[in-house]
């Protein structure tokens, strides 16, 4: 074969790549399956919720949640599960934070520690100072270390509520831990968003209570890096509305600025909360979360933000006449972000958990949905690398009829379901 034969031959053949690539892109918002495998995790006469799940560094997983005593929810005790890579149970841990008095707790949170143990933060109910945040560390195999719970036990007195939302690491070895007080709120207002520093041992380094005259949250944060904090959450202080409230902090949790974003751009009393936050290669933010307006009872979105503050993009996925949420986000590479959350819209029964991936400018490359008959949620992702993610959440009935499990989803990266040809030239 002559020199122009094959290159003619090469190019062909090329052409029919990019076409064949050109196809599948063009179909990427379809609902796809790109799990690898789901597991269902939970005992047949009991109740179990995933709110969390990290990688852990033999390649296994940490979920952190709630186990409560029977399938109707009755007292509920903190409840972390270690598995393997193929989320195979290896080891389960019921905790009793407040043991003398029959209260409801769990971990909202879970990241693991230096030593390789674990810590997670929520919330415990207590006899006499109302619900409290609550921060637990254990080894390796889920025996506990240290335990605090921070709030009105700090001042001694007051049955207002206190809770953490939120745990992540910090560079000095220590932990930021968001979420919502009563008993710091300032300003004569109900709650204010919440941000607690502890040490390694979970000691008070600092904490800051933020927000307005009125209601505020904080559903995630994390340290920057400038050493600083950023988080997410929403507020009731800025006109008639429920908006979408950022805020950016030194390393000691002085403000430095704060965003509030309509998504409404009405009048509308519709909620809005942005529930996870990360920062971008470009030492900006992606925040994820979701809103409700009067035609729409919940639409899902990511927003985008440079370093100050400002917003650079965002976008709302419609989903149809449902209600739908993200509450997780994760940076995936390069390329984009997943976003996880729940749907009523689509899928195969009440709610299921949704899955969406996009590129760089929040651009829908494809969605997911997983369950079954009945409720169904996605609460946490984190990105593992080589472009997969480790969903966590809750499923009902696909274990036991009527039983709430934990539910783990290992996604695959996409080029595991893409269309491979062989390409030989001669």
């Amino acid at each position: 074969m002559d020199a122009f034969m094959l290159r003619t031959r090469t190019i062909l053949l090329l052409v029919v790549m990019v076409f064949l690539l050109t196809s599948l892109s063009a179909g990427a918002g379809l609902s796809t399956d790109h799990a690898l495998w789901t597991k269902a995790i939970g005992a047949q006469t009991y109740l179990e919720e995933c709110y969390s799940v990290q990688r852990t560094t033999d390649g296994g997983y940490i979920l952190a949640g709630r186990h409560s005593l029977s399938t109707w929810g009755a007292k509920s005790n903190v409840f972390l599960v270690k598995t393997n890579a193929n989320g195979e149970v290896q080891w389960s841990k019921e905790i009793d934070p407040y043991p003398s008095f029959n209260s409801h707790s769990r971990a909202l949170g879970v990241v693991q520690a230096d030593d390789g143990g674990y810590v997670a933060a929520g919330w415990v109910g207590t006899a006499n100072f109302g619900d409290e945040g609550y921060l637990v560390k254990t080894d390796s195999t889920g025996q506990v270390q240290w335990q605090h719970i921070y709030g009105n036990v700090d001042l001694g007195s007051g049955a207002d509520d206190d809770s953490f939302e939120s745990v992540s690491r910090t560079s000095d070895g220590g932990y930021i831990l968001a979420g919502v007080t009563e008993a710091f709120a300032q300003g004569g207002s109900l709650n204010d968003a919440w941000l607690v520093k502890v040490d390694a041992n979970g000691q008070t380094v600092w904490r800051k209570a933020y927000g307005g005259d009125s209601l505020e949250y904080a559903y995630a944060a994390i340290e920057t890096t400038d050493g600083g904090y950023i988080l997410a959450g929403s507020t009731d202080s800025f006109g008639n509305e429920t908006r979408v409230f950022i805020q950016k902090t030194s390393s000691s949790g002085d403000q430095q600025w704060l965003t509030v974003v309509d998504l409404n751009g009405s009048s509308d009393s519709g909620d809005q909360e942005g529930r996870a936050v990360a920062q971008t290669s470009d030492s900006g933010y992606i925040i994820g979360g979701w809103y409700a307006a009067s035609s729409d009872p919940g639409a899902p979105f990511l927003l985008k933000l440079n370093s100050g503050g400002n917003e650079e993009w965002r976008t709302a996925y419609n989903l149809g006449s449902g209600n739908e949420q993200f509450s997780a986000l994760a940076i995936a590479g390069n390329s984009g972000y997943i976003a996880v959350g729940k749907t009523n819209s689509i899928g195969h029964g009440s709610y299921d958990a949704l899955v969406i991936a996009t590129d760089a400018l929040g651009h829908e490359q494809w969605r997911d949905v997983y369950g079954g008959s009945d409720y169904d949620a996605a609460y946490s992702v984190q990105h593992t690398g080589a472009g997969g993610s480790i969903v966590g959440g809750k499923a009902v009935g696909l274990q036991w009829s009527g039983g709430t499990d934990m539910y783990l989803i290992r996604i695959g990266p996409v080029y595991d379901h893409a269309l491979y040809l062989p390409l030989t030239i001669r």
